[in-house]
């Protein structure tokens, strides 16, 4: 049998889940090719409305 490169690493198939509570607050995805702005426009979103508005810890 001829083993690829890609046999002999190990490989993670899953991705561990848990289950959050509910929250109160909308999502707002932004979704758009490299360089159109998106980190500006978030950026901008968020110091004009810092209540309603935050970005998520990654």
């Amino acid at each position: 049998m001829l083993l690829t490169e890609f046999d002999r690493y190990e490989r993670h198939i899953y991705e561990e889940m848990a289950k959050m509570p509910l929250f109160q607050r909308k999502t707002l995805v932004l979704i758009g090719a490299q360089g159109v702005g998106r980190h500006s426009l978030k950026n901008r979103l968020t110091v004009i409305n810092p209540q309603c508005l935050g970005t998520t810890v990654p």
